[in-house]
């Protein structure tokens, strides 16, 4: 099909539609080497009505194809119309209306009719909220007789229990490229084969007002708990050691954590380490609630003084206006570079650590104008393979993984002709340093299903070029039963041969947390903080870890 210009049809009940669908179909529309050829209105003598919104119409998408007013009936066209539809040389029909389709009607098209199973389901927008299920699968098919589907996209997202709403908002965000990815798919000669199996499509039965009573007290059940946790709840976290290898960890075993300091309210997390001068240094995110802001913290080994042989936290050796977190490290050669998290100034950049002026300095802009989250860079197989999510309302940066890649690290980067490769709430965001175990490339990703960082997921990666990606899910880690910070760990990072580096979380509750709460309406500058923190020798708090050096 490469080089081949592809031509489509939409299914639609009205021309006037959803802003959603209006937009997905823009996307196609704005695709090169694709062209509508037909609009499709269908009436299957259910009532549908008019869309009151007028700015969505499809006319004003293509005023130039062809339009079609078709009947049907238990999902058969008539005879007269499936003629006129022969003449039509369509690769595929994109179908957004409720019908299920049946008969010849469905091997027209090249590659077939394609439709998201939750318009002919009614759901899941309702059966996840009511199942108070962590997330939501949507799935996005090629329709085939007697019920059966060849599934060409799938997606597992956050369920969102309070609000019925902004789940329904979140899946149709979610979901607006995935007819042109497939189109690119298929434009790029990109061969997959995905898996024929029966779907038994559930019927729409009405909702009884018993149980809709019932679903709306559980909407408010939830909406309580949200807010309580947003004006109570605030989420700690602790750096530990681990002395195993990365590659032991794929047992799943619960992990022996060493944390840095028994204390409960400490805000530590995404850590990582690099050599400098012989000494392995630790750099990680911190959070002051004053603040509100993260910044890059350290800790360096004191090599002089009374405090010599212990590490010694350096407080914001970067820090920014905008939030900054997940301090990934790359090593290259000789040299060590940084990449912190920066979403909020929607750029990628490389930091190296300049010995003599004891400061990171930034040396390349890897991305622009992409709010990218928990960069990791690899090199795999001759290539720099860099791994993120990007940041949005609807929690994409939890679920929508994308991948880009470059020949050299401080080279040009190319988007993967995928992107986004994955949308999984459940293993998709990265979780630290990916890692090789008997040739196999494994990456750590995060389980975000039922609180953010809930666990880690290590992933194997089958495939992995820049037009194809797969992996599979093979153990999960989660904090031990009565570990200090018992609700979360979304980090994990190689730091030497038999040493490794976590993260883990504890949710406090506690009324006096609404003060701390306070400062997002009025952070104060990082400076002053910091200068409060020297006066209060918080910033010369040390610890020992046995080893760790040697």
């Amino acid at each position: 099909m490469k080089g081949k210009k592809m031509k489509f049809g939409i299914i639609v009940h009205s021309l006037s539609g959803e802003k959603w669908k209006y937009e997905m179909l823009q996307k196609l529309n704005e695709m090169e080497g694709l062209e509508c050829s037909l609009v499709i209105k269908v009436h299957a003598g259910g009532k549908h009505l008019p869309y009151k919104n007028k700015d969505y119409n499809i006319k004003d998408l293509f005023p130039h194809c062809s339009y079609k007013r078709c009947e049907v009936e238990k999902g058969i066209l008539r005879q007269r119309d499936l003629l006129h539809l022969r003449t039509y040389p369509i690769d595929f029909y994109l179908d957004l209306s409720d019908v299920r389709f049946e008969g010849e009607f469905l091997y027209l098209p090249t590659y077939g009719v394609w439709s998201f199973r939750h318009l002919k389901e009614k759901g899941p927008i309702l059966d996840e909220l009511w199942k108070e299920s962590s997330y939501t699968e949507v799935f996005f098919d090629r329709l085939l007789p007697a019920g059966k589907v060849q599934n060409l996209m799938k997606g597992s997202l956050p369920t969102f229990l309070f609000s019925a709403k902004k789940q329904k908002s979140q899946i149709e965000q979610a979901i607006l490229e995935w007819p042109a990815q497939i189109c690119r798919k298929i434009n790029q000669g990109v061969s997959e084969t995905p898996a024929l199996y029966e779907c038994v499509l559930q019927k729409n039965t009405p909702v009884s007002p018993i149980k809709r009573m019932r679903y709306s007290l559980r909407i408010g059940k939830h909406q309580v708990k949200r807010w309580y946790k947003r004006l109570f709840g605030y989420e700690y976290w602790n750096i530990g050691i681990v002395r195993r290898p990365l590659y032991d960890f794929l047992g799943g075993d619960p992990l022996e954590i060493e944390w840095l300091f028994p204390d409960k309210k400490l805000y530590y997390a995404d850590p990582f380490a690099y050599e400098a001068n012989g000494e392995l240094r630790l750099i990680f995110e911190e959070v002051d609630h004053k603040v509100v802001k993260g910044f890059i913290s350290e800790f360096h080994l004191m090599n002089e003084g009374e405090d010599k042989g212990k590490y010694m936290l350096r407080k914001g050796t970067m820090n920014l206006p905008s939030h900054m977190s997940y301090p990934y490290i790359v090593e290259d050669g000789d040299h060590y570079y940084c990449i912190p998290e920066t979403s909020e100034s929607k750029k990628v950049t490389l930091h190296q650590w300049n010995e003599v002026d004891k400061k990171w300095k930034e040396v390349k802009t890897i991305l622009k104008g992409m709010a990218a989250v928990d960069s990791t860079i690899i090199h795999w197989e001759g290539r720099w393979w860099l791994f993120c999510t990007r940041a949005s309302s609807y929690q994409t940066e939890n679920y929508e993984l994308h991948i880009f890649y470059s020949d050299h690290l401080l080279g040009e980067w190319e988007e993967h002709t995928a992107n986004p490769v994955k949308h999984d709430i459940r293993s998709a965001r990265p979780a630290g340093t990916p890692f090789v175990c008997n040739d196999v490339l494994y990456r750590p990703a995060q389980n975000c299903s039922s609180t953010y960082g809930g666990s880690i997921v290590l992933n194997r990666v089958e495939k992995l070029s820049p037009d194809e990606f797969q992996e599979e899910p093979v153990s999960q880690l989660k904090q031990p039963p009565g570990s200090l910070y018992p609700d979360g760990l979304h980090t994990m990072s190689y730091a030497r041969e038999n040493i490794s580096l976590v993260d883990g979380k504890r949710i406090d509750y506690h009324p006096l947390n609404l003060i701390k709460k306070i400062y997002m309406l009025k952070s104060k500058p990082f400076e002053k903080v910091k200068k409060a923190s020297n006066r209060e020798k918080i910033s010369t708090q040390s610890f020992s870890i046995k080893n760790l050096n040697s």
